[in-house]
């Protein structure tokens, strides 16, 4: 498809859209999105914008410390956590001291089902 492009202009990101063998970069940001960007490997970024973050879903994530890091920002109002092993998620509850708050917390809505 060609090779990445890195362009930067206001908050560092812009919005790129791929379209046969082109690369298109729209630059009408709009301000309050917040981009984040994580390296996956030498040629491989990800990339995505939050424009809203309310609210979390984490599929899987048990032992608790994914809804422990979601509950540390104070812009997130729920955070759902699906996970199939309600045995893994007790003994984590109950032993994993670094994440008994987030267990604790009232934004935390804990599903105990297949996240399918």
């Amino acid at each position: 498809m060609g090779e990445a492009v890195e362009f930067f202009p206001y908050n560092g990101f812009s919005k790129v859209h791929y379209e046969s063998n082109h690369i298109i970069i729209d630059e009408n940001i709009e301000d309050d999105n917040s981009w984040f960007e994580e390296e996956i490997d030498v040629d491989l970024k990800w990339s995505f914008a939050l424009n809203s973050p309310k609210s979390v879903f984490i599929m899987g994530g048990g032992e608790g410390s994914a809804a422990r890091e979601a509950l540390r920002h104070k812009s997130i109002q729920k955070v759902v956590m699906c996970d199939i092993d309600k045995e893994v998620v007790d003994f984590c509850r109950k032993h994993l001291t670094a994440n008994h708050e987030a267990f604790r917390n009232i934004k935390l809505d804990l599903v105990i089902n297949d996240a399918k």
